[in-house]
């Protein structure tokens, strides 16, 4: 999530910056109409108020949509499930098979030290004071 909204910021920069250079292309052809000057109660009224928030609710709806387009591009989830179980299988079998020998290494160790001490009290080296 956190490189989606690093791309989105990367994104809103670039076309806040270019913003000048495409109304110079444009020429002006494409503009939004102006705001309308409302007074206060107009803008109290429960139309007014209906109104903006479904705009912005189509608004981020829309968004999202367009933000989604890219999914279409990715490989289906089945294909790569099917070779994700294969790989993951081979590496859960590699890394088990690491892990067991490392263990048995470490097993090994500890038993090579146990028979030093063992050796050590039959000797009697644990009574002396």
């Amino acid at each position: 999530m956190a490189s989606g909204v690093l791309f989105g910021t990367v994104i809103e920069d670039a076309l806040l910056k270019w913003s000048k250079t495409i109304e110079k292309i444009t020429k002006g052809r494409v503009t939004l109409p102006p705001m309308p000057k409302l007074t206060y109660k107009q803008r109290k009224l429960r139309s007014v108020r209906w109104s903006g928030q479904m705009g912005c609710a189509v608004g981020l709806t829309i968004g999202c949509v367009i933000g989604m387009f890219p999914l279409l591009f990715f490989p289906s989830e089945d294909r790569s499930k099917e070779k994700e179980s294969e790989d993951g299988a081979a590496a859960s079998k590699k890394l088990i098979d690491n892990q067991n020998d490392q263990l048995k290494k470490e097993l090994s160790q500890w038993k090579e030290k146990f028979k030093v001490l063992e050796r050590e009290k039959n000797d009697g080296l644990w009574n002396k004071g």
